[in-house]
């Protein structure tokens, strides 16, 4: 969260439990969730994403004057790109671009993207990082995609998602 939208830590250490260390890492390879967690978890979401209106054209990085719905798609393929640590299709995306335009018909664009955010904060596929893999010869084994082995660097290295440079 801290490297997709700053610095969140303080809001997580107060809500969310401390990792805790398994075969003397902590960046949780390996995490169980209970149902409170998950609870934590969009609660986390929420503030964390509330905090994101305020801030909303600095964060989508648009001109001035730009159109506002394509300035949102594009934002929410960079931002589902980076917390989902590969490129995202367009039928990934498409959930999050209706949910996007729904939000923004019933309100504003700041808090459209705010539940965008939000969701993607909530999203397995940002919570955990699964290994799939591609199929090899032998069926016990996969040979891991160069965005998981990426991924499986940086929070190794850093703790953290891949950079742009390591995607």
């Amino acid at each position: 969260v801290e490297d997709l939208l700053g610095d969140a830590r303080r809001l997580a250490r107060e809500v969310l439990s401390i990792d805790e260390a398994i075969a003397g890492y902590d960046n949780n390879a390996q995490a169980t969730l209970h149902v409170d967690e998950v609870d934590q978890i969009g609660i986390v979401a929420m503030r964390v994403a509330a905090g994101v209106v305020p801030n909303v054209g600095s964060l989508l990085g648009c001109a001035h004057g730009a159109n506002e719905q394509t300035c949102a798609k594009d934002f929410i393929r960079r931002f589902a790109r980076r917390a989902f640590r590969h490129p995202v299709s367009d039928d990934e995306l498409a959930p999050y671009v209706a949910m996007y335009e729904e939000k923004r018909k019933a309100t504003d664009h700041a808090q459209a993207i705010r539940l965008f955010v939000e969701a993607v904060l909530q999203s397995p596929r940002f919570l955990y990082r699964p290994i799939v893999g591609t199929s090899t010869n032998d069926p016990a084994v996969v040979k891991l995609t160069g965005y998981e082995v990426a991924t499986r660097l940086a929070f190794f290295l850093w703790a953290s998602v891949p950079d742009a440079e390591l995607l």
